[in-house]
């Protein structure tokens, strides 16, 4: 097997003009312990090795990590011209610059490098030659001591000493043991890297000319720097094993991974990426072409992750300190801030007391514009050090539909006070009322909310919150024997108690709940009580029950979902593995990192590219069934109207709705109890573009590929949105709770039929089919004749 030898390069040293013997080496005393006829031997016995066949070969580190390689002894003998030098220098020069250093027994290596470039070439001579330079002093001449005098010595502007990470004096680490004999011992495995190594490169930046030299300093534009280089290592064997344990990652490596760190990669990602195959590995090693960047660790990434966190988000040593600096430089950004102190407003966080912080930034205060007064408020834990809890406020984004943060609490007030003084704080930032906030019934959050609007503002409870608390409550009273009994006792109970909560007919909802006393009141009297304490009392009714709900902006925010969505994304993506991080790295990661993110979420929701919400799904719909439709039926129910069109109930006939219209011909809402729901567009809106596409336009955000039929028919009196007239043949009609119940099942029944027909077309088993079916036959006699009778009664009683 051939011996394996470093790699040679024509940039490692710069060339002298005399040669250094064996003899010279060995009087310095620059290498110990090293004799160069054993190294001849060494090497002539390694010659004859070579013959070995590859089996025979013993096992072991390479040769080359147990002795230095002919080429590397070469250049420690000899005067190769390794690179090639910028200018030359005359031996004047070369004494004096190795007078101004220090007496070695061999003369250095002079040349110039340009000032902006050097500490990239002695960073990349270490790397490529496998040991590291240091610098240990840099002294800087007052400008007012750098004018050049006739005293024949140099003024400079700055010099430096870099030495090899081997330069210190070798000293044996004393054992914990050997201090105190009561410590239990423990050995030290790694030999020490300090061996007292001679290599030393000296920097000098002289001030206007040099004393000897007048040509020195810039070639045309460029400042130059010049590098006396004493090249000789002693004491260790460069790219030996011994020696390669020593060495610490390039600094191309390490700002390489700085780089993966402010990308957002977690260290795991980072190590993985770095590490190579084991074959690539066996391959360099074999080849000497081994670099101690192809051996990073995880305790190495992890280092640099934290000391690229220090230097953006750690702004002071102390936390607090430094999350009110921050609060200082957000607040220059134009952000909107917030501070307390023990649950009091404080323009400064030190003294004792609770810290509590909030801040939001000028794209999330626009978000809570235009969120229609409809907010979800929750908090999480374990995102800090310490107590901290976050509380987020979280809107729908009415183009994407979609939960967006718009502002944080970072606090440690447990108490009321301070998300008290914050929702007041940030209420009148907002610029637009609050109509009611969705929470998840903590009585933090309660107390707060009521103590800082009154009664203006409106709770809403997480219906999910609720259904869960219910759930809980439902399994401790229900000990049957029988597990499949009590398991359709449980399964009745939920399914009337959400029956009652998604009911929209108030009078209707309130019968359900008088049925429920007298079916369960009986059997289960402990639930029955519970629940008439907590959520059946007409107090509490209103913060939970759909059918008081029917003013609200947006159904989306009946449940906390959005904020929930909000902070698991958070621990899972920006957080990553790190949940107990300082609080400023949290600010930090808060107000820097997220605006992008959540900009990019529009033209991802314009092209609707990947899975689709609920939401998009109803909108194909409600395409589908309107382009069904025949141009006949359109022009019957669509007529023109002062200010917009009405359009005339698909469902119930005589019932209109109103379909308002910008004076630029934007079709801009609807008076349909789903349009009032969910702010999306409704089978009337898209009636009214379809009867006018040569007028009207639907938004932006909710344009459809729609194709409507020739305009022949049309009136020719409609040339543009401001001529509509009124029509005296349709009056205004209140929409009932009633109509919120046919519009729900009848989406429930298009859903249903897109549901069969895509059983049909992609299963060949009839089941899922059958049971498609049977919850059509179920929806159908939901909406019964008896039903229809009944509905028709109210209805007149309500006239």
């Amino acid at each position: 097997m051939d011996p394996v030898r470093l790699p040679s390069t024509d940039a490692f040293l710069p060339c002298g003009t005399d040669d250094v013997t064996d003899n010279d080496i060995a009087e310095a005393g620059l290498i110990e312990n090293v004799d160069f006829e054993e190294v001849n031997e060494a090497e002539e016995a390694a010659e004859t090795a070579d013959t070995i066949d590859a089996e025979d070969a013993p096992d072991g580190p390479p040769r080359h990590f147990r002795e230095l390689s002919a080429d590397l002894k070469d250049r420690l003998k000899g005067d190769a011209p390794w690179i090639d030098l910028p200018s030359v220098l005359s031996p004047m020069i070369r004494s004096h610059a190795t007078r101004r250093t220090c007496n070695f027994p061999y003369e250095p290596k002079l040349f110039f490098l340009p000032e902006d470039t050097y500490l990239d070439w002695i960073e990349l001579d270490g790397t490529q030659h496998f040991f590291h330079w240091l610098r240990t002093n840099r002294n800087e001449t007052p400008p007012s001591s750098q004018a050049d005098s006739t005293t024949g010595t140099a003024k400079y502007e700055y010099w430096e000493k870099w030495t090899c990470h081997c330069a210190r004096s070798p000293r044996r680490k004393q054992k914990k043991s050997e201090i105190n004999p009561n410590t239990k011992a423990r050995d030290y495995y790694k030999n020490l890297k300090h061996v007292g190594c001679k290599a030393t490169l000296f920097v000098h930046k002289y001030a206007g000319s040099h004393p000897v030299d007048p040509n020195y300093g810039a070639i045309g534009s460029t400042r130059r720097v010049l590098v006396t280089y004493f090249y000789v290592h002693c004491g260790h064997e460069l790219g030996s094993l011994e020696d390669f344990q020593h060495l610490s990652l390039s600094g191309f490596r390490k700002k390489e991974i700085m780089t993966f760190v402010g990308m957002g990669l977690d260290a795991r990602t980072i190590f993985e990426t770095l590490t190579l195959p084991s074959s690539q590995l066996h391959q360099r090693l074999q080849d000497g072409t081994l670099s101690r960047d192809d051996f990073v660790t995880r305790d190495e990434v992890n280092n640099i992750a934290n000391t690229y966190w220090r230097e953006k988000a750690q702004l002071h040593n102390d936390p607090t300190v430094s999350i009110c600096m921050w609060l200082d430089r957000l607040k220059t950004e134009g952000f909107f801030t917030f501070r307390t102190r023990g649950g009091e407003a404080a323009d400064s966080l030190t003294g004792e007391g609770k810290v509590a912080v909030g801040f939001a930034a000028p794209w999330q205060l626009s978000k809570l514009q235009q969120c229609g007064g409809a907010i979800g408020l929750d908090s999480t834990h374990n995102v800090a050090r310490g107590t901290y809890e976050l509380y987020t406020v979280v809107v729908q984004d009415p183009k994407t539909m979609r939960g967006v943060p718009s502002a944080f609490l970072l606090t440690e007030d447990k108490t009321a006070k301070s998300l008290k003084l914050w929702l007041t704080s940030l209420q009148q930032h907002m610029n637009v009322p609050l109509r009611y906030i969705t929470t998840d019934n903590a009585k933090v959050e309660v107390e707060a909310i009521n103590g800082a609007f009154g009664g203006t503002v409106k709770i809403h409870v997480c219906l999910w919150h609720v259904a869960s608390h219910w759930s809980h409550m439902a399994h401790s009273p229900i000990r049957q024997p029988d597990t499949q009994q009590a398991r359709r006792l449980l399964a009745d109970v939920r399914q009337d108690l959400h029956t009652i909560m998604y009911e929209p007919e108030i009078l209707t909802a309130r019968t359900q709940i008088t049925d429920f006393r007298d079916k369960w009141g009986g059997a289960f009297a402990a639930l029955v009580m519970h629940l008439d304490d907590f959520y059946f009392k007409e107090t509490r009714r209103r913060s939970w029950m759909r059918s008081y709900r029917t003013d609200v902006y947006n159904a989306a925010m009946d449940t906390n979902n959005f904020v929930e969505s909000w902070h698991n994304y958070l621990k899972l993506h920006v957080l990553k593995r790190h949940h107990r991080t300082r609080p400023d790295r949290l600010m930090y990661l808060l107000s820097q990192t997220l605006e992008e993110y959540f900009m990019q979420e529009e033209p991802r929701a314009l092209v609707q590219t990947g899975h689709k919400t609920k939401g998009q799904i109803l909108d194909i719909l409600r395409q589908r069934e309107v382009q069904r439709m025949s141009q006949e039926t359109i022009l019957e129910n669509v007529v023109k109207v002062a200010g917009g069109c009405q359009v005339q109930s698909f469902t119930f006939p005589g019932h209109f709705y109103e379909v308002s219209v910008t004076p630029e011909g934007t079709i801009s809402g609807c008076s349909c109890p789903y349009f009032l729901r969910l702010r999306r567009v409704c089978k009337h809106t898209l009636a009214t573009y379809r009867r006018f596409s040569d007028r009207l336009s639907l938004p932006q955000n909710n344009e459809f590929t729609l194709a409507p039929e020739s305009n022949e028919n049309q009136d020719d009196d409609l040339q543009a949105p401001e001529d509509y007239e009124d029509h005296a043949d349709h009056a205004d009609h209140a929409v009932s709770e009633e109509q919120v119940l046919v519009e729900r099942r009848e989406l429930e029944g298009l859903a249903l039929c897109e549901s069969i027909a895509r059983c049909i077309r992609t299963s060949v088993d009839v089941q899922p089919v059958i049971e498609a079916l049977q919850e059509a036959l179920t929806l159908a006699q939901a909406l019964s004749p008896k039903e229809d009778q009944r509905h028709r009664q109210k209805r007149q009683r309500q006239l």
